[in-house]
């Protein structure tokens, strides 16, 4: 995965399950970071691993147990097109706004070239106040304190 992990970032390991060697299945390892961040860049790149490894969040039991019955949900609203994902315990659609044309900003329209165009756009410039004029004018001279510092 090119993630590097040092012990000190690692905060428990444990497998969990019984250990049953007639059915040959390997338990699951839980593994506890100290950090938040490490957690999620490794979850982020879980799918550059090419083994049979496979690496998910751990949620208590009663959240697996909701997340299971909203998957036909999460399947239905994706086959009418939604963009849709489970977080934690809740289903979140997002509607598809998709627009048919590619292009991202809207056409642009020809500009007319009349008078009164022109003598708008000459009246908004005249319109708007220069900041430099709203300031105080500052006096030239200098405080009495420095002149006489010579």
């Amino acid at each position: 995965m090119d993630i590097e992990i040092n012990k000190q970032w690692i905060n428990k390991i444990h497998r969990i399950g019984v250990k049953d060697k007639a059915k040959g299945k390997p338990r699951p390892i839980i593994v506890s970071l100290v950090n938040a961040w490490k957690k999620q860049e490794i979850l982020k790149n879980k799918k550059k691993i090419k083994s049979e490894i496979y690496i998910t969040e751990d949620f208590p039991k009663a959240v697996l147990e909701k997340r299971r019955a909203l998957q036909p949900q999460l399947e239905e609203e994706k086959n009418k097109g939604n963009f849709c994902f489970i977080k934690y315990d809740k289903l979140v659609v997002l509607k598809n706004n998709k627009n048919t044309e590619k292009r991202k900003r809207k056409p642009s329209t020809p500009k007319s070239n009349t008078t009164a165009d022109n003598e708008h756009a000459n009246l908004r410039k005249l319109s708007k106040l220069n900041a430099f004029d709203m300031l105080r004018a500052r006096s030239n001279s200098f405080p009495q304190s420095l002149q006489n510092i010579n």
